[in-house]
C-alpha cells in the first residue's frame, strides 16, 4: 500500500532556523528513486525540492533496501555544493549524518544496517544556498542467496501451500516466505497476483542480484471494502533470472494460495 511518508517527523532535527516560507518535503515513499549495490545515481539540488526545517536546506530522497548487519558504504560528491547526507532506518529513527569526507565538499558514510527494510537515504546542502549536480553511490554487497524455488509459468496460474519445511527469509524483511523464480529472454511488462484466503499476501519481486524491482501488499483498495487479503506486483522486466517471495507482513502466512502471472505487450 502506498501511504505518505511523514518526512517533516523525520527531519525536524531542531527548530527552524531558515528565514522565509519553506517548500515542505513531502514525497511518496513507493515513488522514490532506489539506490541499489554498486548503483551509482545522479541527481541536482534545485528550489523546487523540498526544504529541511531545520535549517532550510534542499533536499533529495532514495530508498535503499537492506539486511542486518549489512556494511553499507554511501558516498555523495559534488563540485558545485558542499553536502550533507543522512540515513534513516525502517522505524524512521536516524541512524548518521555527516558533511565532509577528508576531501571538503563530499560526504561519506559508513554504517552497519541494525535490521532488515527499507532504509531512507536523504541528500542535502549544508545550507539552503548549496544548489547543484552531484553523484550518490553505494558500495557492493552480497545478493540474498536463494534456496530451493518453484518455476512459475509465464503466463499461467502456479497453486501452492506454506509449508513450513519449503520457507526461506525474505530478502530485507527476515519474514518467513515461500520463493519462485522465473526466465526472461527478452523485456517484458508483468503483473505477478498473489491470491488467499487464509492470510494477508505481501509480493516481493527480485533480480537475480537481489535488487527490488517490485513489492506490493494489497492489491486493490476502496472505500467500501477497504483493504483486501489479495496483492498485485506490476513493472516492466529485464531479460534474466528473477524471483518472487510471497508471505504475510501482517500475521503468520498459513494456508493456500495461487499465483497468477500475466504478460502486457506494449502499445504503440
Amino acid at each position: 500500500m502506498q501511504r505518505l511518508l511523514p518526512l517533516i517527523a523525520l527531519l525536524l532535527l531542531a527548530s527552524a532556523t531558515a528565514q522565509g516560507r519553506l517548500n515542505p518535503p513531502n514525497y511518496y515513499l513507493s515513488q522514490l528513486p532506489q539506490l541499489r549495490p554498486g548503483d551509482v545515481l545522479q541527481g541536482e539540488l534545485t528550489p523546487e525540492d523540498g526544504q529541511n526545517f531545520k535549517d532550510g536546506s534542499y533536499l533529495d530522497l532514495y530508498a535503499m533496501y537492506g539486511e542486518e548487519g549489512e556494511d553499507v558504504t554511501l558516498l555523495a560528491s559534488s563540485l558545485e555544493l558542499d553536502i550533507y547526507l543522512s540515513l534513516f532506518g525502517p522505524d524512521g529513527s536516524f541512524l548518521g549524518g555527516i558533511d565532509d569526507d577528508l576531501y571538503g565538499t563530499d560526504a561519506e558514510l559508513l554504517v552497519t544496517l541494525p535490521e532488515n527494510g527499507r532504509y531512507l537515504v536523504v541528500v542535502s546542502g549544508y545550507s539552503q544556498y548549496d544548489l547543484g549536480r552531484y553523484s550518490l553511490s553505494r558500495s557492493e554487497s552480497l545478493p540474498a542467496s536463494a534456496a530451493e524455488v518453484t518455476e512459475l509459468m509465464i503466463p499461467g496460474t502456479t497453486s501452492s501451500t506454506f509449508d513450513a519445511a519449503a520457507t526461506m527469509e525474505m530478502p530485507y524483511y527476515g519474514a518467513p516466505s515461500m520463493a519462485f523464480t522465473f526466465e526472461l529472454a527478452e523485456p517484458i511488462a508483468l503483473s505477478i497476483s498473489v491470491q488467499a484466503a487464509e492470510f494477508d499476501t505481501f509480493v516481493m519481486v527480485t533480480d537475480e542480484a537481489g535488487n527490488v524491482i517490485a513489492e506490493n501488499d494489497d492489491e486493490d483498495y476502496s472505500a467500501a471494502s477497504g483493504w483486501n487479503t489479495d496483492s498485485k506486483a506490476f513493472a516492466e522486466f529485464a531479460p534474466g533470472v528473477h524471483y518472487v517471495y510471497v508471505t504475510s507482513l501482517y500475521g503468520e502466512p498459513l494456508g493456500d494460495f495461487t499465483i497468477t502471472t500475466r504478460r502486457f505487450a506494449p502499445i504503440d
